[in-house]
C-alpha cells in the first residue's frame, strides 16, 4: 500500500510540475521554509500581477471559495454548507489527491473587503492561508498569497510550492487576464 501511495504522489507530483515547467522554468521554484513539529510543515508565497481587472473583481472571485474548484489544483468541488460566504462561513471542499478524494472543511476567518481573506483548513494539507489585495497605480492588481500548510506524509514539504504555483496560473486563466506570477527570489514570469 505505501508504494502505491508513493507511486501515486509522484505521478500526481509530475503532473504539476509539467504544466509549470512548460510555463516558465523559473515559476516551478519558490522559498519554501520547512517546520519541523506535528508533521513536516512549509511557508510559502506567491504573488500575481493581474493586468485589465479591478481589485473589486478579484476579491469577490476569490472570496467565493466555490470558485476555488475552477483554479486550485486537486479541488473538485466546494460548497457554502455554513454562513453568508462571509467572515466565519465554512465551506466543504472535495479534493483529489493521490487517487483518492478527501473530504475537508475550509473556514473563512477574516475579512477585510477587497484587501485581506485569511482562512483555516483542516484535513489534508491543512493550513493557514491570506489572501492579499491591492489595487496597483497603473491599475493592475497584486494578489499575494501567504500560506503555512502541512504536508501530508509521503509528501515532500517542497512539493507545496508547485500547489501555490500551479493555482495562481490558474487563477489568472479563470480570470480571463493576463498578468505576471512572482515567486521569491527566482523573479518573474510574464502571461
Amino acid at each position: 500500500m505505501f508504494k502505491r501511495h508513493i507511486a501515486l504522489v509522484a505521478i500526481f507530483v509530475l503532473a504539476l510540475f509539467v504544466p509549470v515547467a512548460a510555463a516558465s522554468d523559473s515559476a516551478s521554484n519558490m522559498s519554501v521554509d520547512v517546520h519541523q513539529g506535528r508533521g513536516d510543515y512549509a511557508h510559502v508565497t506567491g504573488k500575481l500581477i493581474i493586468h485589465n481587472i479591478t481589485v473589486e473583481e478579484v476579491y469577490d472571485y476569490v472570496v467565493d471559495l466555490e470558485n476555488e474548484a475552477e483554479w486550485y489544483p486537486g479541488v473538485i468541488s466546494s460548497v457554502l454548507i455554513s454562513g453568508d460566504g462571509g467572515r466565519g462561513s465554512v465551506y466543504e471542499q472535495q479534493f483529489f489527491f493521490a487517487g483518492q478524494i478527501f473530504t475537508f472543511n475550509v473556514t473563512i476567518n477574516q475579512t477585510v473587503e477587497d484587501k485581506l481573506i485569511i482562512l483555516t483548513t483542516d484535513g489534508l494539507l491543512a493550513n493557514e492561508t491570506r489572501y492579499m489585495f491591492k489595487q496597483l497605480n497603473d491599475g493592475s492588481v497584486e494578489f499575494t498569497v501567504d500560506a503555512f500548510v502541512q504536508a501530508p506524509e509521503g509528501f515532500p514539504p517542497e512539493d507545496i510550492q508547485n500547489f501555490l504555483t500551479f493555482s495562481l496560473f490558474n487563477l489568472l486563466a479563470a480570470l480571463g487576464s493576463t498578468g505576471e506570477v512572482i515567486i521569491p527570489a527566482h523573479g518573474n514570469q510574464p502571461l
